[in-house]
């Protein structure tokens, strides 16, 4: 047998994984598995092996504050940060250990019941914390006075949300769950002085053994528009396959498209220009405008003043309006960013260069830091699987460096062992 570059003995320092091979049976000692996470980010990877996700998509969302109307549109806003700099919109992805709290960060003085801060040198408070999600969970942070106790949420300008006191014990210890105010972006916290070294604050309703504090790591991903979603239908990410797949289409109406009026209830205007070449037929009844009402395919509905209808051969956009000249309207396009978002038929498929994501070894907390949050996260990791014992007479790569059925340690490289893992997980 070849002899290699690294043998077992010492490729199992580096966490990997095989440690005996005896009659056809491989022992796996914290053997490596891909692990499935999905939800509503933030999400939480746990007993991560710390490298690149194996897969992930990010799904898009899209949110209109309101009903529009001509005199008063509302913005449809999506997933991404528009990015001046690069005239893209930034998708950052934040990567965070369990514990939330630096204490490299702490001030000195105490969280007041109003969310201010009353300056002490004998105590200390936590800098401003970003929070996401349902729950949150802060653990021996307090001493026992009820004075220095509180704790406050607050909002994406860290304007004072609500507080309340921490319970503890006798001794001041605590695992005390709070729910996150759907509006709040921050979270801070009291901490005693002899509580430091043991203060955490971490994310969830589950009771978690004590770790540090991580520096989180940004991994931004760079798109050329949002990822935008209506009903049921979205844009997403796919990282395994290097592509955005588009399910929504916006498009800007311009005076200049060719446009004629219809006069059922003889007003009424409609956008000729949207031929099935150019909206690839899009789904009837779907669709969203800065500044009309969709009145979901209703033609006969016109009788009302100031909304739209897609029609059902999914070509077709009706417009109501006081207006009853296409001169009027065509003015009103020129002076008004009039925008329609509309699901396409079939999806159009991007390529893109899209970045590795990293986790941490041990507990990760995958976020996107957004001003419209993804509705949805799925992400595909190397985790740390239960000790097993593995059949390996099908794997053909460690067969052929058997020279015996007793137990022995083999002299491999590196290369052998990465092939047999990737038979026997999946890569």
């Amino acid at each position: 047998m070849k002899k290699g570059s690294n043998t077992i003995s010492s490729i199992i320092k580096g966490n990997t994984i095989i440690q005996k091979i005896y009659k056809g049976l491989l022992t796996v000692y914290e053997g490596f598995k891909k692990i499935l996470v999905s939800g509503i980010p933030p999400v939480t990877l746990s007993k991560s092996v710390g490298q690149d996700l194996i897969d992930y998509k990010l799904y898009g969302n899209s949110i209109q504050d309101g009903e529009p109307s001509p005199t008063a549109p509302i913005e449809i806003q999506s997933v991404g940060n528009y990015d001046e700099t690069t005239g893209k919109y930034k998708v950052p992805v934040k990567v965070t250990g369990l514990n939330l709290l630096d204490k490299n960060k702490l001030l000195n003085g105490y969280i007041k019941s109003d969310g201010t801060i009353e300056s002490v040198s004998w105590y200390y408070c936590t800098d401003f914390m970003e929070v996401s999600g349902d729950y949150l969970t802060y653990s021996n942070c307090a001493s026992t006075s009820a004075t220095v106790r509180f704790y406050a949420f607050y909002d994406k300008d860290k304007n004072f949300i609500s507080g309340s006191i921490q319970n503890t014990d006798e001794e001041g210890n605590s695992s005390y769950v709070v729910s996150i105010p759907s509006n709040a972006k921050y979270f801070r916290c009291n901490v005693s002085s002899g509580k430091i070294d043991i203060a955490m604050v971490y994310l969830g309703d589950t009771e978690q053994e004590y770790v540090d504090y991580v520096e989180p790591i940004t991994t931004n991903i760079y798109l050329d528009e949002p990822l935008r979603k209506i009903d049921e239908y979205q844009d997403y990410i796919d990282f395994i396959n290097q592509k955005v797949v588009r399910n929504i289409k916006e498009k800007k109406l311009l005076s200049t498209d060719e446009w004629r009026t219809y006069d059922y209830n003889k007003h009424g205007i409609v956008p000729f220009n949207l031929t099935l070449s150019d909206v690839g037929l899009s789904r009837y009844g779907h669709s969203i405008c800065s500044h009309y009402k969709n009145d979901k395919g209703a033609i006969w509905a016109l009788n009302k003043v100031d909304l739209y209808s897609d029609h059902p051969d999914g070509t077709s956009y009706y417009f109501n309006t006081t207006m009853t000249t296409l001169d009027e309207w065509k003015q009103f396009l020129d002076n008004n960013e009039l925008v329609l978002d509309y699901i396409l038929e079939t999806p159009i498929e991007e390529t893109i260069e899209l970045p590795n994501i990293p986790t941490l070894k041990g507990t990760t907390i995958l976020s996107v830091d957004t001003e419209i949050q993804t509705t949805f996260m799925e992400v595909i990791y190397k985790g740390n699987g239960e000790p097993q014992t593995l059949d390996i007479e099908a794997n053909d790569t460690l067969n052929s460096l058997l020279s015996t059925d007793t137990e022995t340690e083999l002299d491999i490289t590196t290369t052998d062992i990465n092939n047999i893992l990737d038979d026997i997980i999946g890569g």
